[in-house]
């Protein structure tokens, strides 16, 4: 794919926002996001495209409606730390290390059933047609229906090996790949397998779809495109580099496929126009053609770098470097070593709007919490509700003095900075700090986040008035 100079690249995307008037972020729906529900998030990143995009607006500031610590509930009480909540009929479904699969009141955060499955659930289920899918450690795909808990049928990959993947509902299909290297298609309706797919390497990173496609990488360092119909290869890429794909999941978004790898050394500069720095790659979702170096930072400690979220016009939610003179310089870092947000054009690879907080800190935060920046250290996913992007950083849950979070969700329309509130529980919960991060799920006007691996919360918009909404904000652009 022919790029454009970086700086025409910017002037022509910049152009043309100014040009037909739309602040980016907020323009017109692509063709995924148009149909989606407000009231339910099936699965991983809610679409089989694994966009993170919702069109439930959760309008901050928000406040926590209520929060249930998982082990009071479950005889181990964490999950995997890139597992996330998925919502589907005022339920919300959490799976545990334990091996159990919880069912939550969405309103009230009480347990309604828990199903034992016959090893450790490490990912997320997927919601379809009464039924909730999910794989296990036990080499086993489950279906449970989801009104009572009770078993619908039970899928064994023969090798058991287990599955460490996050459930892709298409086509009437469930698709996950398990540790021993092998995709399974498996019927929704009764378990009977479709067709299953060798990778000849192990598989650790969740599959995405999009037009009769599954999408995935490998540990020996590749990415597969697979017929969804038959199993048949599309397309393989050569080696990439990085250590791994473990985690996360591809993006396939404007007939590109998205994967981010785990680099070979720690939070150091790396020059993505490096071949041996490159930790995110670009594909032609039809050929598998790789895209010319794509612009590019580096996050995170240890373990691959997250994804990218995408807006309701098709933009990616991205880390990018802060200037220092954008945003004041707190008490324990230059900002000149920290991490902001952007979104950037997946065309043009231009940054159209940073996510900026360029006044002094808010209302009672610590000074050296600077709202929508991150030490490079930490592992950060977003997700994108409306027009509104929530950003959950590490862990899922940073606490200073104050007992807020460090991160919390950025308003595209007003381009400004809301805190999340605090949680408790967290750190009295054994093991809780699971590495990674999840990103947040919205269905029907709240949010929810696995919070540490250990906490189940649910947020709702606070009923403040318009002077404490202002002053929340103050300092923000």
């Amino acid at each position: 794919m022919r790029m454009l100079p970086a700086g025409l690249a910017a002037a022509v995307a910049v152009a043309a926002m100014a040009g037909d008037g739309v602040q980016p972020g907020l323009g017109p729906a692509i063709d995924v996001h148009r149909s989606l529900s407000e009231k339910e998030w099936p699965q991983l990143q809610n679409t089989p495209q694994r966009t993170g995009y919702s069109p439930c607006n959760v309008r901050p500031p928000v406040r926590v409606r209520w929060q249930t610590r998982l082990a009071d509930v479950d005889p181990v009480g964490i999950t995997y730390a890139a597992a996330q909540a998925i919502v589907a009929d005022d339920r919300v479904y959490v799976g545990c290390k334990s091996g159990r699969m919880h069912a939550f009141d969405a309103g009230t955060g009480t347990q309604i059933w828990a199903f034992a499955a016959g090893g450790p659930i490490l990912h997320t289920a997927g919601y379809a047609g009464g039924k909730l899918f999910f794989g296990a450690m036990d080499g086993r795909i489950y279906a449970v229906n989801a009104p009572s808990g009770e078993p619908a049928w039970t899928f064994g990959n023969e090798r058991r090996f287990g599955f460490s993947t996050a459930a892709l509902l298409a086509e009437d299909k469930v698709f996950l790949a398990d540790r021993g290297g092998r995709l399974f298609a498996v019927r929704q309706d009764d378990g009977r397998e479709a067709w299953h797919y060798d990778a000849e390497a192990p598989v650790l990173q969740s599959a995405a779809w999009e037009k009769g496609r599954v999408y995935f990488a490998s540990e020996d360092m590749r990415v597969h495109a697979v017929d969804a119909a038959s199993g048949q290869r599309l397309w393989r890429s050569g080696p990439l580099a990085g250590m791994s794909f473990m985690d996360y999941w591809p993006v396939v978004v404007g007939g590109q496929v998205i994967v981010r790898s785990m680099a070979s050394h720690g939070p150091h500069p790396l020059d993505y126009r490096k071949p041996g720095d490159r930790t995110m790659f670009v594909f032609d979702a039809l050929t598998g053609e790789e895209t010319a170096p794509f612009e590019h930072y580096q996050y995170g400690m240890h373990g691959p770098h997250p994804p990218p979220a995408v807006t309701r016009d098709g933009l990616l939610v991205v880390p990018w470097p802060v200037v220092p003179e954008e945003v004041f310089i707190h008490k324990y870092k230059s900002a000149k070593d920290d991490r902001g947000w952007v979104l950037q054009d997946l065309t043009t690879q231009a940054a159209l709007l940073k996510f900026l907080h360029t006044g002094p800190a808010l209302p009672g935060v610590e000074d050296f919490l600077v709202p929508g920046v991150a030490p490079v250290d930490e592992t950060i996913i977003p997700s994108v509700f409306g027009s509104d992007v929530a950003v959950i950083h590490h862990h899922g849950v940073w606490f200073a003095g104050s007992g807020q979070q460090q991160y919390g969700i950025y308003g595209l329309a007003n381009q400004r900075w809301n805190l999340m509130p605090s949680i408790t529980g967290w750190s009295r919960t054994p093991n809780s700090q699971g590495g990674g991060a999840n990103a947040m799920s919205a269905a029907g006007g709240r949010l929810y986040h696995v919070a540490s691996a250990c906490v189940l919360v649910c947020y709702e918009p606070a009923p403040e008035d318009a002077a404490a909404a202002a002053k929340r904000t103050e300092g923000g652009r």
